[in-house]
């Protein structure tokens, strides 16, 4: 198991550097100057090249990507060029609003996804099933800014029940800043449900074969019981998994909702520092999406050996 862990760790660290590499050297053949972004396309020439030597942009890529190497080893990811604030400071400050948007559709994906799926499973072939599984498929279909449109649509505009965007900020209190989240985490959950009802199904229908299944009918348990305490315990290292990876995908597909919902999350701060070409802001998202998404699954890995004793790590 240490071994593992270390060879995890080891991953971890080259996909990091492979994706703020990536990064990197992709926004250097873009085209556009941030330099020019900032004073203008009329930007005097000697300005320009003021504001380029103030910002290192002057120097050779090489050299900049090695000054950038050098201080995210001592985990400083440098300022924005856009902002002036530290990068860290600027994605702490936004992953406070993302985070939460993230956690609340997962938890709306996993309430509602987990269940259908049991009950499709259960009720196999029936009318139950065949209208858990349409639903399925239209929220696999539906594009999440077109229902993140429609929920603002109904529940604030029509019925004026929540908020149509922006984010009082928490400061406002739980009650307006959860308001504020609910809507933007029902559009960005919406597929996950869908997608985790279809995966909960077909695991639920694999264990309901199964011969500890029929045993326990056989012996009278209750066909609650049979699901929650047999069937389910049993397809958790599957639904585990997804869950587990969803909430990365959650983080990195929260751009569009974020954009819809005037959200000051860190999908709108990345697309902010694309548009400028800020790039050591666009390195420090990249690292922070890249390495969130791979600790997301070292864990799930780890949940692997303790769902199922008999997955062991040499």
């Amino acid at each position: 198991m240490r071994s593992y862990v270390l060879r995890r760790a080891l991953t971890f660290l080259i996909t990091i550097w492979l994706a703020a590499s990536l990064s990197f050297f992709t926004l250097l053949v873009l085209p556009g100057d941030p330099a020019r972004l900032i004073l203008g396309v009329d930007a005097n020439p000697q300005a320009l090249a003021a504001l380029e030597r103030q910002l290192g942009l002057d120097a050779p890529a090489l050299v900049r990507y090695g000054r950038w190497l050098a201080g995210a080893a001592r985990l400083d990811l440098g300022s924005s060029l856009v902002y002036h604030l530290p990068v860290a400071q600027l994605i702490g400050q936004r992953l406070q609003v993302t985070l939460p948007l993230a956690g609340l559709a997962l938890a709306l994906a996993t309430g509602l996804g987990v269940p259908l799926g049991l009950l499709a499973a259960h009720r196999r072939g029936g009318g139950l099933d065949a209208l858990v599984s349409g639903l399925a498929q239209i929220g696999l279909a539906l594009p999440s800014f077109w229902l993140g449109i429609f929920l603002i649509l109904l529940f604030a505009v029509r019925l004026n029940w929540l908020p149509a965007g922006g984010f009082p900020g928490w400061d406002a209190g739980w009650g307006p800043a959860l308001q504020a989240l609910l809507l933007p985490a029902a559009a960005l959950g919406a597929a996950r449900a869908a997608s985790l009802t279809r995966i909960v199904r077909a695991a639920a229908l694999d264990v309901l074969g199964r011969d500890f299944v029929r045993t326990a009918r056989a012996k009278g348990v209750p066909e609650a019981r049979v699901l929650s305490r047999h069937v389910l315990r049993n397809a958790l290292i599957t639904i585990s998994t997804v869950i587990v990876l969803e909430l990365g995908q959650l983080l990195a597909g929260a751009v569009i909702i974020e954009q819809v919902f005037s959200l000051p999350g860190l999908g709108s701060l990345a697309l902010t520092a694309v548009q400028s070409r800020d790039l050591p802001l666009t390195q420090g998202v990249v690292v922070v999406i890249a390495g969130a998404i791979v600790f997301l699954s070292f864990v799930n890995d780890l949940l692997y050996a303790y769902l199922d004793p008999r997955i062991r790590y040499a």
